[in-house]
């Protein structure tokens, strides 16, 4: 599986994990889960920064939104899944 596809799984599934502790922890009214859920945030960020990069050069994409990367210009395969 592709490094980008596996980055964009990751950083989906933590912003899911991240809203749930956060709601959770607005309807609760108990810190924990808000704190579990800004931990989960800074760690969803930091994968996002460290794996969000072109396959091909390594350069960091700002953007999810670009077929290209644009610092090499080679094709980005953002596919969840394989046809």
């Amino acid at each position: 599986m592709n490094n980008l596809r596996n980055a964009k799984i990751i950083v989906l599934a933590g912003c899911a994990v991240m809203w749930v502790f956060i709601i959770l922890g607005l309807i609760t009214n108990l810190e924990i889960f808000a704190e579990i859920g800004v931990g989960v945030a800074i760690g969803t960020g930091l994968v996002w920064f460290l794996r969000w990069r072109c396959p091909h050069c390594g350069k960091f994409i700002r953007k999810a939104a670009t077929d290209v990367c644009p610092a090499c210009g080679k094709e980005l395969d953002w596919k969840l899944f394989k046809k």
